[in-house]
């Protein structure tokens, strides 16, 4: 097969951007983990976490849950609102299901994610 053969400016361009992606990841992975952390201590008996989707670029994080009622998801605001790693955490959308016997909410919430500090 035919082989690309790179200039070293491109050699070079590709280990920048390489360079880049994983000093990214990095800093993803520390405070990620530290996110991950938070969120494993706090009770978890009547929320169900969904999915999480980071933002590192932005600096946030969506988190999607359900919880048993709706004073069980306003605690579950507060506590996030009271940890070290979130700030700013807004409700975006909360339903109650209502074709499950139990009617959980099922919520939306965006917060700041403190990334600022991730610095070794």
């Amino acid at each position: 097969g035919t082989k690309v053969s790179l200039t070293p400016a491109e050699t070079r361009e590709q280990a920048q951007n390489l360079a880049e992606m994983r000093k990214v990841s990095q800093q993803l992975r520390r405070p990620w983990e530290r996110l991950f952390a938070t969120l494993e201590s706090m009770p978890r008996d009547n929320i169900a976490l969904l999915t999480l989707t980071p933002d590192a670029r932005k600096g946030q994080v969506r988190i999607s849950a359900e919880a048993r009622d709706l004073d069980a998801m306003l605690d579950f605001h507060r506590r996030l609102e009271a940890s070290d790693e979130l700030t700013d955490v807004s409700l975006l959308s909360h339903e109650i299901v209502a074709n499950v016997p139990e009617q959980p909410v099922r919520f939306n919430l965006s917060a700041t994610w403190e990334i600022g500090d991730a610095n070794p």
